[in-house]
This record gives C-alpha cells, sequence and structure tokens, in this order.
C-alpha cells in the first residue's frame, strides 16, 4: 500500500470522525436548547424528504460513479441534473421565505437532499475527496452555525440545514468543475439517460428508501398510524445509535469493495458482522447497565444503549446486503427482510407503550439475527 493510499485512507477517517464528533456535540450541547419536540419533528422531517429526494434523484448517487468512471466529458453529460435540483431548491427556498408556507420549506429540504445526492454521483469517481467533503462538513458547519445562534423553532432548524447544505453543495459543485451550462439537447440527453439509469439502479434505490424506513419507522410512522408525536428522547437515541453505526460501516463499506471484485465468501461475512454487531451489544452494555454518570436534558442514556443493540443488528444486516448486491442474488429477500423489519417495528409500536418501542425492538431483531447467525455459521462448515 503506497503513501498516496494511506494518504487517502486517513483523510477518510479524519473527515468521517470530525463528523460523528460534531453529531454527538450537536446533541449534547444544541438539542438540550431546542424548543420541546423540535428535534423529532426535524428527524422526521429529515427522514421523509430523503426519501422522497431518492426519488427526485433517480438513484444517482449509486449509478452515476459507474457511468462515469472518472472523465469528466462523461460528468459533463449529467450536470443539468445539478442544475434543475439546485435551482429548483432555492426557488422552493424563497418561495417558503415570502409565504411562510410549510409546503414550501419541505420541498426545498428534499431538493437539497437531491441536489447532494446528485453531486456526490457526479464527483465520486473523479476524486474520492470530494464524496467526503460532502458527506461529513455540511455536518460539521450545521452544528457550528446551531451553537452560534439561537434556535427559535423547529422551521428556523430546518432553514439554517437548508442554507448550510446547499451552500456547502454549490461550493463542492464548483470546486469540483461540475459544468452549470445548459441547454435543450443537453437536457434532453440527460433525461433520456435518466430513465435507464432509474430503473437499472431501481432495485438499490428502493432498498436505500427502506433503510431510511428501518431506521427511522419509530420515528416516521406513529404520526401517521397513531397521531402521536415521539418524545425527543426516543429521536435522540436513535440518532446517537445511528451515529455509532456510521463508524462500523466504515469497516462494512470497505468490506464491499472486496466483495465487489469477487473475494470474500458469505461465511466470512458472517463472520465480519458478528464481530461489529458483538462490539455493539459490549458499548451497549455501558449505557443500560452501569449507565452515564451525566445527565443531559432529554437525554435516555438506557434509550441510547437499546438503539446501539439495535443497529447491532443493522450491521449484520448490511453485511449481507452488500455481500448478496455484490453477487447479484437475493435481491428479493433483502427487499422482504427491509419490510419484515418496518413491520416487527409498527406491530410493536401498536401494542407496547413509547417507552418500550426502542428495547422491545431490539430484542427481538437481536434474538432473530443470532439465530440466523448460528445456523448460517453451522450449515456452512
Amino acid at each position: 500500500m503506497n503513501a498516496l493510499v494511506l494518504f487517502g485512507i486517513a483523510h477518510g477517517l479524519l473527515w468521517k470522525v470530525l463528523s460523528t464528533l460534531s453529531k454527538i456535540v450537536f446533541l449534547i450541547i444544541v438539542v438540550p436548547r431546542l424548543p420541546s419536540g423540535v428535534f423529532a419533528e426535524y428527524i422526521y422531517s429529515i427522514s421523509i424528504t430523503m426519501i422522497m429526494a431518492m426519488v427526485l434523484s433517480a438513484g444517482t448517487s449509486e449509478h452515476l460513479p459507474t457511468l462515469i468512471k472518472g472523465k469528466r466529458d462523461a460528468m459533463d453529460r449529467y450536470s443539468p441534473f445539478y442544475i434543475v435540483s439546485v435551482t429548483l431548491g432555492w426557488f422552493f427556498l424563497f418561495a417558503y421565505i415570502l409565504t411562510r408556507q410549510y409546503f414550501f420549506l419541505l420541498a426545498a429540504l428534499a431538493f437539497t437532499h437531491a441536489t447532494y445526492l446528485i453531486i456526490a454521483g457526479l464527483l465520486r469517481s473523479i476524486d474520492p475527496k470530494y464524496y467526503e467533503w460532502l458527506n461529513n462538513f455540511p455536518t460539521i458547519l450545521f452544528t457550528i452555525i446551531c451553537i452560534a445562534v439561537t434556535i427559535s423553532g423547529f422551521e428556523h432548524l430546518i432553514l439554517i440545514f437548508i442554507l448550510t447544505n446547499m451552500t456547502i453543495n454549490m461550493a463542492i459543485a464548483f470546486h469540483g468543475e461540475v459544468s452549470i451550462s445548459v441547454n435543450y439537447d443537453r437536457l434532453r440527453s440527460a433525461f433520456e439517460g435518466s430513465v435507464g439509469l432509474a430503473m437499472k439502479g431501481i432495485t438499490k434505490t428502493i432498498s436505500n428508501m427502506l433503510l431510511i424506513a428501518d431506521f427511522r419507522a419509530l420515528i416516521i410512522f406513529p404520526k401517521f398510524l397513531l397521531k402521536h408525536n415521539p418524545s425527543d428522547a426516543l429521536a435522540i437515541a436513535i440518532t446517537a445509535g445511528e451515529a455509532l453505526w456510521q463508524l462500523a460501516m466504515v469497516i462494512v463499506n470497505r468490506n464491499y469493495v472486496h466483495y465487489c471484485k469477487g473475494e470474500g465468501t458469505l461465511r466470512s461475512s458472517m463472520r465480519s458482522g458478528g464481530i461489529l454487531m458483538l462490539g455493539m451489544v459490549f458499548a451497549s452494555v455501558i449505557f443500560i447497565y452501569f449507565g452515564i454518570p451525566i445527565t443531559i436534558e432529554k437525554f435516555d442514556w438506557h434509550l441510547v444503549g437499546w438503539a446501539t443493540v439495535f443497529f447491532g443488528s443493522m450491521i449484520v444486516f448490511m453485511e449481507f446486503r452488500y455481500f448478496f448486491w455484490s453477487r447479484h442474488v437475493a435481491e428479493i429477500w433483502i427487499f422482504a427482510t427491509q419490510i419484515l423489519i418496518i413491520l416487527v417495528q409498527i406491530i410493536v409500536m401498536f401494542v407496547l407503550d413509547e417507552a418500550m418501542w426502542l428495547p422491545a425492538t431490539a430484542m427481538i431483531l437481536m434474538g432473530v439475527t443470532i439465530i440466523f447467525l448460528i445456523i448460517g455459521l453451522v450449515w456452512k462448515r
């Protein structure tokens, strides 16, 4: 491994660590200062609009890199996606500022996510550093701004998110020399390409949409099915567990690269997922049984522990998903598993009080995951 490769890995890890620390700082310093219910509403809106953005971006984040392959002339062909998305994002933002209509704010948020996904697809194969900046720098700047200002409510928080992310997205696109030249022929060419792109990547796009629902079901579905707004404590716990999950995903993403090269076996994938899950379960013990001797408003450390258990199970699922994706098999079973994870959480919501939603879901998924791993490892001997 040469020095350039090592520098690239170090660069990526540095940004990931800084981004994760920013999320922790946001949870500890910013969230307790927010009015009650604002953070849960924020997570709900971010989740719903990200699902919308995956439809709007037509799977570009996943599949544009395979078409561009580091070639700038190929990138220029698809750059009209970016121009259309960023234009609509600013249009809906200004419409919200003028009218104060909530719909326009959500539309602007959806196109903010879509712009990120499109730029990621355009620049990912040009230079990995752009993808690392897109993934991490907006989170850092967003946290700094939220600490510096007094946030009056949910819409104010979303407005800061949109302005921060749109500005960073455009700056990175400019630095990456994404073309802003648009004419009818280029728009038509990009649109024609997008139809095939969307159909080719539809399975991964649907799976990624379901993944958001898997992670945030206890935040998203109560509003629809129970007419109930989840607590900030639940939203904080899920966000904290997801932050720990993202650190573990550094290893899973690296495994995916090897799987795509035909390396590795299902047994090695099981072993990797099992070890990562075990690490997250050990981390959860600190929160659940030993406790954290620090009191932070709106924090429930036990819920954070159970969220860590839940995301430990999801790490195993992600290992399997990437392994089967690399072999182009079992896509229907991936969908079925994701839908089942959502259904488990919905059933738990209907039969238990909110305080038990996360512990019950975590215990059920962990039990099923352990049984599956044992059966799989014995069967594969």
